[in-house]
This record gives structure tokens, C-alpha cells and sequence, in this order.
């Protein structure tokens, strides 16, 4: 059985450095545990990284209900 992590299909973190046109180019994120549990991966940063030819996914989450 393969399991598919959850694809990131838009990103509002604006400020972050995976985030290019309301899309996520880090090949996976953590989300982290917190009362409201928000994106770990995010950097913020002016200049734009990630891959142009990824769709960002879920890769790991803390959060007790995911």
C-alpha cells in the first residue's frame, strides 16, 4: 500500500521563500503542532526558492489531527 501525502494546492504564506504565485514549491512541508498548527518550512524571504516543477505536499505533521 502506497501512501500519497496531501498536495498543497495554494499557499497563502506570501512572505514565504517556497511560496511563488500563491503556490508551494517546497517538495515537502512539516506542519507543525501548535493550538493552531501552521506551515514549519515556511522561511520567509523576498527572494523566491523551491523547484519550479513541484507541487508542494505535505511530507511530515505534528499535529495530533492532521
Amino acid at each position: 500500500m502506497v501512501t500519497r501525502m496531501p498536495k498543497i494546492t495554494r499557499c497563502t504564506a506570501t512572505q514565504c521563500a517556497y511560496n511563488k504565485d500563491e503556490h508551494c514549491h517546497a517538495l515537502g512541508i512539516t506542519v507543525g503542532d501548535g493550538e493552531c498548527p501552521l506551515c514549519d518550512t515556511a522561511y520567509p524571504s523576498a527572494m523566491k526558492g523551491g523547484a519550479d516543477n513541484v507541487e508542494g505536499s505535505v511530507g511530515a505533521c505534528r499535529a495530533t489531527d492532521c
